[in-house]
């Protein structure tokens, strides 16, 4: 038994004719239909942008701890001194 997605929301996009050979060209080269192919790039390149934002970015109190960690360090314990010094 297989289970399909229901696709029952649009999205209308305009571009031009020398783009629209490309993305058929593309298609056509990975075996996928132009509608396909559209969406998993979309999917795909969508997905690689919000993981980028959500790693890059800091709230507002990670970013205060971040600085006043950088500004004010905490001291090294004993063990992590010996460590460090070779």
């Amino acid at each position: 038994m297989s289970t399909r997605t229901v696709k029952n929301t649009r999205l209308k996009i305009c571009i031009s004719a020398g783009m629209k050979e490309i993305i058929e060209k593309a298609a056509v080269i990975n075996g996928k239909s132009v509608s396909s192919y559209a969406v998993s790039a979309l999917q795909e390149q969508a997905l690689k942008d919000i993981r980028e934002y959500e790693t890059l970015t800091l709230n507002n109190q990670e970013r205060d701890r971040f600085l006043n960690l950088m500004a004010n360090p905490p001291k090294a314990v004993n063990p992590l001194k010996s460590l460090m010094q070779g």
